[in-house]
């Protein structure tokens, strides 16, 4: 019975840590900038995190462990050039798998610079969007 009431009371502290994580090495990220990660699921955008922990370059956004895989869009913030045109915001999409991901990326020239350093799926994304926009572009 002891045991059986000592693992209900330290239940919760081993599941605290059961979070997913996407880190984003963002080289030019504005101070005002207010970076969030959205879940897109039918064609809608929700918020999973909007206050990410800062460490110079590295932002760091956790995903809740209930959270489903698909498609999360990473919103770094508004531009310049995106402000005095009324643009879109920078931002770029990536795919969730139950698992941590990490990148890195430059908030000057997102699709040019970004470069996948954890993720299977996500390298594999990421190459595939950059030889359909060359096809593109041809």
């Amino acid at each position: 019975m002891i045991k059986y009431l000592l693992f209900l009371l330290l239940f919760p502290f081993f599941t605290m840590g059961a979070n997913y994580q996407v880190k984003v090495h963002v080289k030019n990220l504005p101070e005002a900038s207010e970076p969030k990660l959205l879940r897109i699921f039918n064609g809608n955008t929700y918020l999973l995190d909007s206050i990410p922990e800062k460490q110079n370059d590295l932002l760091m956004f956790n995903i809740p462990e209930e959270t489903s895989p698909g498609m999360l869009r990473v919103v770094l913030g508004m531009s310049t050039y995106a402000k005095f045109t009324g643009g879109q915001p920078t931002a770029f999409d990536i795919l969730f798998n139950k698992e941590n991901i990490e990148l890195s990326i430059d908030f000057e020239a997102p699709d040019q610079t970004l470069e996948i350093i954890q993720s299977k799926e996500n390298k594999t994304y990421s190459d595939f969007m950059k030889q359909d926009n060359r096809f593109y572009s041809k």
